[in-house]
């Protein structure tokens, strides 16, 4: 991979990287909780973003 393809490959992991934790609104950063259902192996994640107050959507995930 040369220089120019190495830097766009940096530069689309650091918008991923934006996108999952920073807040869409104002930029700031999410917190992020988790609440674990032991019984079912399901966790439930939720984001809000402190400075704005947005609530994001929560994602569930299986545990293997």
């Amino acid at each position: 991979m040369n220089t120019k393809q190495e830097t766009a490959v940096q530069k689309r992991k650091q918008e991923i990287i934006t996108k999952e934790f920073c807040c869409s609104i104002c930029g700031s950063k999410l917190e992020f909780t988790h609440f674990i259902d032991y019984d079912n192996k399901r966790v439930k994640e939720s984001a809000i973003c402190n400075e704005c107050g947005v609530r994001f959507q929560t994602r569930d995930f299986e545990l293997n």
